[in-house]
């Protein structure tokens, strides 16, 4: 992608901000470990008193990075959406209304999707594809409302399971959060910079200069990125 700077001053500034930035002054969230880490991703879910008290249950959480935080939470959302299923299979055993269990085994089948969502997870997380294990668990917080609107199907039913829906959702979430923030900090910026110089020979006079940037190095904290490459021209 080109994009055509109206003057070589702007340049200027812009390759000083780049050039100068100090590797030490990091995003806070890259630095961050532990319990601070876990207030950071829990301040962007939609309830951070639940994320932090299910993420500071496990011990390793205490000294962990986000790495290590993210094989917590997947791990913490595994447990419930195998006892969910556990659950669902329960009340399916001991239902006497036969909408009451075609409901149930609507959800039965929407659980086994988001544990082996999970499951993937896990394993992507593990192998370092940490995009495919946040693409995992955005599958699987889609599970949880999915039963939910089943028991809103003819013959409507009172769901038993809001409870247990309501937790696989918000801790499959967090492992969204986790693993967006990894992909993130990993996340290199190649800023390719083109300045039109009559003296130059070849490549159509232009000389170009690349400056590679890591989002875990900018002295300012970033909440919403893409990974791109950027070319200007001047």
């Amino acid at each position: 992608m080109a994009l055509l700077v109206p003057s070589s001053s702007l340049l200027i500034s812009l390759l000083l901000v780049l050039l100068f930035i100090d590797p030490s002054v990091a995003s806070p969230i890259a630095n961050a470990t532990g319990y601070a880490l876990v207030a950071r991703i829990c301040e962007q879910t939609y309830n951070k008193y639940y994320c932090t008290d299910a993420l500071k249950s496990d011990p390793r959480t205490k000294t962990a990075d986000a790495k290590a935080l993210l094989e917590v939470s997947i791990k913490l959302a595994s447990l419930n959406a195998t006892a969910t299923t556990l659950k669902i299979q329960s009340l399916i055993k001991d239902a006497k209304h036969p909408g009451l269990k075609d409901h149930l085994q609507v959800c039965a089948n929407v659980y086994k999707g988001i544990v082996d969502d999970l499951t993937r997870a896990n394993a992507s997380s593990k192998s370092g594809q940490y995009d495919d294990a946040r693409r995992s668990a955005i599958r699987a917080t889609h599970g949880p409302e999915s039963c939910e609107v089943a028991f809103k199907e003819p013959p409507a039913q009172k769901t038993p399971l809001s409870s247990y829906n309501f937790y696989v959702e918000l801790l499959s979430d967090i492992v969204v959060n986790i693993a967006s923030i990894i992909k993130l900090l990993n996340c290199t910026l190649i800023l390719e910079i083109k300045v039109k110089d009559s003296s130059v020979e070849g490549s159509d006079g232009y000389l170009t200069s690349v400056v590679t940037l890591n989002w875990s190095n900018l002295p300012f904290e970033v909440t919403v990125a893409y990974c791109f490459d950027l070319s200007l021209a001047v």
